[in-house]
């Protein structure tokens, strides 16, 4: 599946995603510019969004663009979130992954 920045906004826009699988406050990312929608900043292979936790505080959530990852891209994605939780000596900020809280281009 190859996933496009527009769907990904156009999920988000529509509320096609769990707020409560990526711990986050109803209709809390960021919005604005001509549009009004979400605002994600482009990186090479994802785009992140900022949200907010029911708490307030700030998150960076990250969606792939481009081709979809298979499962094993996730399986290690998830080993090494689990090795950085429980190593905060690492230089990497800790992060979850959730994967099917979004529902993109009907899937």
């Amino acid at each position: 599946m190859n996933i496009e920045i527009s769907s990904i906004i156009s999920a988000i826009k529509n509320g096609n995603y769990d707020h409560s699988e990526l711990k986050i406050a109803p209709d809390s990312f960021e919005i604005g510019g001509a549009f009004n929608e979400p605002i994600g900043r482009p990186g090479a292979t994802s785009v992140v969004f900022k949200a907010e936790t029911k708490g307030g505080a700030a998150l960076a959530i990250r969606f792939p663009k481009g081709i979809l990852p298979g499962p094993e891209h996730w399986r290690r994605m998830r080993s090494l979130s689990e090795l950085i939780w429980r190593n905060t000596a690492f230089p990497i900020v800790p992060f979850s992954v959730v994967d099917k809280a979004a529902k993109v281009d009907g899937e």
